[in-house]
């Protein structure tokens, strides 16, 4: 068995080139996102299907970039800024917070 946390390959090509592999060879693969499976998150979405805080009538997210950016101070991130290795901000840390997001809240409506 497989597990791999979030995103399984760079890019749709290779994440299905990836699943092809373990797919030949029998393997069980699961892919992970790490955010639904925090506490705080896990709290919040009770919470809210709860009723503890009311009806929720929207929601906003506002987050910062740490090593993403116009000025990366260690070289060891820059790696990050280039979108054809397919660890951008959208990619990754965005992703993350979007799939947590979206645990709490369910789909978008608009």
């Amino acid at each position: 068995m497989i597990y791999c946390e979030w995103p399984l390959g760079n890019g749709t090509n290779e994440a299905k080139e990836l699943a092809a592999m373990a797919a030949a060879k029998g393997l069980k693969t699961f892919i992970g996102l790490q955010a639904v499976s925090l506490p705080e998150i896990t709290y919040l979405k009770a919470a809210i299907a709860d009723g503890l805080i009311g009806e929720v009538l929207s929601s906003s997210m506002l987050g910062s970039g740490g090593v993403w950016g116009a000025v990366v101070r260690d070289e060891g991130y820059l790696y990050l800024n280039d979108p054809k290795n397919g660890a951008t901000m959208m990619d990754i840390a965005f992703a993350h917070t979007l799939a947590g997001f979206m645990h709490v809240f369910g789909d978008f409506k608009r």
